[in-house]
This record gives structure tokens, C-alpha cells and sequence, in this order.
């Protein structure tokens, strides 16, 4: 999957965001419009909970462009993209202790919590 992004074009295979702090309110569509200072328009608006993730895959990282209008509390947003190597920094190295890390299945996790 090929994404256009401010820093020029990058393979996407997916990209996760998790809230922190507040909920968070993300704006997404193909196109997205300014409408004032912070404000924006797209063709959907998610609202993500408090330590709720979002995660695009597939066409969904590629295609469609998000944001994240102003806030007047305070909130950490995080946001983890895989990065095509050759925009790598010059001399970036892998940290060891990130390197085994494994998606975990939220479905199962689900499923083992209701009664």
C-alpha cells in the first residue's frame, strides 16, 4: 500500500492510535476540509474513549486521511505507523526490547471475559 503523507509517500500496512488522558474525537474521510482554527470536516468522525485504539488496515491506512480537531483538555494521543526502511534515519537502529513484540487477538481477549 503506497500512503502520500507531508514527508512524501510511504508503504502502509496499518497504523494504530490509542487516547490518553481524554476522550478523543478523530475526523477521517478521503478529503478532509478546514472550517475555522482546529475545526474540521470529513466524511466520518469517530470518537475514541479513553485508552481506546483505533487501528486502520489495508486500503483503510492507505486511502483515508484523519485528524484530530482542538481540545481544550488535556490529552496524549499516540499514534504507531510501520515505516517503509529507506525513509529510515541515517544511522537507526532497532531497539532489542521492541523487537519480539506480538500483535495480541482481541477477539479471543473478548470472548474470555464475558460470563
Amino acid at each position: 500500500m503506497i500512503c502520500k503523507t507531508a514527508e512524501g509517500i510511504m508503504n502502509l500496512e496499518s497504523f494504530s492510535t490509542v487516547s490518553f488522558l481524554s476522550e478523543c474525537n478523530i475526523i477521517s474521510g478521503h478529503t478532509l476540509k478546514m472550517v475555522g482554527p482546529g475545526e474540521f470536516i470529513g466524511s466520518a468522525s469517530i470518537t475514541l474513549s479513553i485508552t481506546s485504539v483505533l487501528v486502520l488496515n489495508d486500503n483503510g491506512a492507505s486511502l483515508v486521511k484523519h485528524c484530530i480537531p482542538t481540545v481544550s483538555c488535556k490529552r496524549i494521543y499516540v499514534t504507531f505507523r510501520k515505516m517503509d526502511k529507506a525513509k529510515r534515519s541515517h544511522n537507526f537502529k532497532l531497539d532489542s526490547d521492541l523487537q519480539n513484540i506480538k500483535s495480541s487477538n482481541l477477539s479471543d481477549a473478548s470472548e474470555s471475559n464475558h460470563i
